[in-house]
């Protein structure tokens, strides 16, 4: 058992994961660009979806507890894209929790499980501003291949598309 304040990388479901993250995902793109009842809507909804088929497939999350309270996720989609191709999806840091290593710590996990199932490429969709997660994308490797205007979130950003290629064992 965890001591207090001890943070932990779990993966898998557990009771609340769901609307914990969605929460999270909601509170933070809330405050920092004013993503509404849509953005928040669609995570409850896509990952949901998603942890029905966490069992079937290349898939996982990974979630970062703290004291019960789920402060980060990250989740590896190997099936949405197809073609060999992991999709990177709902990663947040708690910003309480934010320049302290997690976030590293999660997208580690999360490469390492994409280069144990071999995939070519891992990809990433999201949009400009977020300067602390382009640079950690970079460090692991991600490169911008696309930027246009959209609404995909609900508001009209910036959205990128990022990709990580030549993976698996060499």
């Amino acid at each position: 058992m965890a001591h207090k304040n001890e943070i932990e990388i779990k993966t898998g479901y557990r009771d609340e994961l769901i609307g914990s993250v969605a929460t999270l995902h909601s509170r933070v793109y809330s405050d920092l660009v004013g993503f509404g009842a849509y953005f928040e809507a669609m995570v409850a909804t896509n990952y949901a979806n998603f942890i029905n088929r966490l069992d079937y497939g290349p898939n996982q999350t990974w979630y970062a507890e703290n004291d019960g309270r789920i402060i980060g996720s990250i989740t590896i989609d190997g099936q949405t894209k197809g073609d060999n191709i992991g999709y990177l999806r709902w990663f947040i840091v708690d910003p309480e929790h934010q320049s302290a290593g997690l976030g590293g710590k999660l997208m580690q996990a999360a490469m390492d499980f994409c280069d144990e199932q071999g995939f070519e490429e891992v990809h990433l969709d999201t949009f400009a501003g977020l300067d602390a997660a382009r640079k950690l994308y970079e460090r692991f490797g991600f490169k911008l291949i696309e930027e246009e205007l959209g609404r995909n979130y609900g508001e009209e950003v910036l959205e990128q598309k990022f990709i990580r290629s030549n993976l698996g064992p060499a």
